[in-house]
């Protein structure tokens, strides 16, 4: 048995002593003993655990049947952990069975803390469709098929209302088109949960089902990890017909899930489902499996774009700059991507980058109209940056309410406005000026994501997005997230599962520390470029 003591283990921001991630282990071992410690995780090793606020207490299996450690560790106040463990491990402070022990704590709270925060969720949306949004059915049988939702109590509500697929009343087999049915991994959303309850207060008789679903899956109710991907799925109906059966055998395995690596099972599934009228290829399905087909595109045409600009000695076409390596890699990976962060440090020519990005997807990919939002001081000088790297026309919108839906109509190149006409203008800048890429001027603006400016500059759809920011984290995560919803809500999911994922909540669920943050930039480097000072000096 060995007893062992690790000085300030707990940073004085840890909410307590045995919440250990990743980053936080470094300070108890070696690379190799948590390497250990992880894989006894994933093997799931740890037999008990018991914990309070200053004793954890774990059985941990050893490396053949029947072996099994006991280990204790203790948090004295000064956030010393004193550990003991039956082995004999005594080559460094902390041995593998101790990191299991962590580890599997860390994971039991943060999915108790999930768990919460996800049934939380689900009643949020349940009691607003309720109160809040009015259904009418369109097509279809009188219980499923397509309805229309929108919601009564929002001002800024869009005039359109979303369209509600239903196909299930018991499973969460639906979809909607708003945003938030897009993101919040629950299967459900607002207009779904108002469209159950109409059909709940009718007391309408569920059909059955007629035809084979093919939907995404989120893990929710599987006891799986949610930042795992997804999988698509099949339904069948009732009594399917043994062609239909056969042919969905070929795509999908026992359970429903479709077989082989995406785009390319999700393209044979759709060459054979392409005439079948008993096959329900779901939109949600769909644009996940164009999401992951962009992503496998994105550092092959990144590297290509490079590889242009550095062939034609720093110089791309239409742009009247020569660009330095760092900058080159900077209009790469903002044009290739097509939404992306650049967070580079001031003076490094963020909006260089941007500008020659932007000339670049005009050039490429068809894009016409380009909205730029900054604060009111910057409008002029991205006006002349423009029209000295590009010479497009560069409208600035000012003055009247007559005057500025001129200026929309104008169809420049470039429009230029200001944080505060966006909420102003909403409906004009989505009918009128219809921009095919948003660039977004020093976001950090956008960090408090309750404000009605933020949410009007977060509801404009474009295909493409520019997010410029200094400082894209200054003293909350929440920051981050909320800046990250302008360039792809997906990336950090949603806010419900984000904060107990990167945060340790106390019993009230509020913030208390963080965790995980080596895994959140893993999530955001394919999305956000940060560059400072000191990288590119030379």
């Amino acid at each position: 048995m060995t007893e062992r003591t690790t000085a300030n283990a707990r940073p004085e921001t840890a909410p307590g002593p045995f919440v250990f991630d990743i980053d936080r282990l470094h300070t108890l071992a070696s690379d190799g003993v948590i390497r250990a410690g992880i894989a006894y995780l994933k093997d799931k090793r740890v037999l008990s655990l018991a914990a309070d606020e200053t004793r954890l207490v774990a059985r941990v299996e050893g490396w053949r049947p029947h072996l099994h450690w006991d280990v204790e560790i203790e948090a004295d106040p000064d956030g010393e952990l004193h550990t003991v463990c039956g082995c004999d491990f005594d080559d460094e402070p902390t041995c593998k069975h101790v990191v299991a022990a962590l580890l599997a704590y860390a994971e039991r709270l943060e999915s108790e803390q999930v768990a919460s925060a996800a049934d939380r969720a689900l009643s949020d949306r349940k009691h607003r469709g309720k109160t809040e949004v009015h259904v009418r059915h369109v097509t279809g049988s009188p219980t499923f098929g397509t309805w229309t939702a929108h919601t009564m109590t929002d001002p800024n509500a869009p005039t359109r209302p979303y369209t509600v697929q239903l196909r299930s009343v018991h499973e969460r087999l639906n979809t909607c088109s708003c945003p938030d049915f897009a993101v919040n991994r629950l299967g459900t959303c607002k207009h779904i949960e108002g469209v159950l309850h109409q059909l709940k207060k009718r007391r309408a008789r569920i059909p059955r089902l007629a035809h084979a679903l093919v939907y995404l899956h989120w893990e929710l109710n599987d006891g799986a990890d949610i930042d795992g991907a997804p999988t698509i799925r099949v339904r069948l109906p009732d009594q399917p017909a043994p062609e239909l059966t056969a042919i969905l055998d070929r795509h999908f395995d026992a359970r429903g899930v479709l077989r082989g690596a995406l785009p390319d099972a999700w393209a044979r599934l759709e060459k054979d489902a392409e005439r079948r009228v008993d096959i329900d290829l779901g939109d949600d399905a769909r644009a996940h499996a164009s999401r992951v087909a962009l992503t496998q595109t994105r550092a092959a045409r990144a590297t290509a774009i490079a590889e242009a600009i550095q062939r034609s000695g720093g110089h791309l076409p239409g742009v009247r700059a020569r660009l330095y390596p760092y900058q080159t890699d900077g209009v790469a990976f903002l044009a290739s991507n097509g939404r992306a962060m650049l967070a580079d440090d001031m003076g490094l020519g963020k909006t260089l980058q941007a500008i020659a990005a932007a000339r670049w997807l005009i050039d490429n990919e068809s894009v016409t109209r380009v909205l730029v939002i900054c604060p009111a001081s910057l409008k002029t000088q991205w006006q002349r940056e423009i029209q000295r790297f590009t010479g497009l026309d560069a409208v600035i919108i000012e003055g009247g309410a007559a005057p500025r839906h001129a200026q929309y109509r104008r169809g420049a190149t470039f429009t230029i406005a200001n944080y505060e006409l966006v909420m102003r203008d909403l409906t004009a800048l989505s009918d009128e000026l219809r921009p095919d890429l948003l660039i977004v001027d020093e976001a950090q603006r956008l960090k408090n994501w309750r404000t009605k400016g933020a949410a009007a500059v977060k509801s404009l759809r474009t295909r493409y997005a520019f997010v410029l920011t200094g400082t894209p984290l200054e003293n909350r995560l929440e920051d981050l997230y909320s800046i990250m919803q302008v360039v792809d809500g997906h990336v950090l999911g949603p806010l419900w599962h984000f904060i107990p994922r990167y945060h340790v909540l106390d019993a009230r669920s509020t913030p208390v520390g963080f965790r995980n943050l080596a895994e959140l930039r893993r999530r955001l480097r394919h999305v956000m470029l940060r560059r400072d000072k000191r990288l590119v000096r030379d």
